[in-house]
């Protein structure tokens, strides 16, 4: 019975932080290194959701959205801002300029 326990924490954990789930969006310079503390902001017809701020590794999962997202506003210090359709598929890679 002892064996069981392990079961619901892990089932836990999937639901509550999403254990290694996909990111929505990496941010990637042209050599493809990861952009930290990039700016992502999902943008739907109507409303500009809050932005969010990429981790170490350049990405980022979109909060939960009553709209549908169309683009991103993607921006970082010393590159170009960016703005792109969302295609929605997990993760999309968002490349960005100096």
């Amino acid at each position: 019975m002892k064996w069981l326990m392990p079961i619901p924490l892990m089932a836990l954990c999937v639901l509550v932080t999403g254990c290694g789930s996909t990111p929505d969006v990496v941010v990637t310079d042209r050599a493809g290194a990861p952009v930290a503390g990039a700016s992502v902001e999902a943008v739907a017809h109507s409303i500009n959701y809050t932005p969010i701020t990429t981790d170490e590794d350049g990405q980022v999962e979109l909060p939960q959205r009553f709209l549908e997202v169309k683009w991103l506003n993607v921006s970082a210090p010393g590159f170009k801002k960016a703005h792109v359709d969302f295609t929605g598929g997990k993760p999309q890679t968002v490349v960005l300029d100096r």
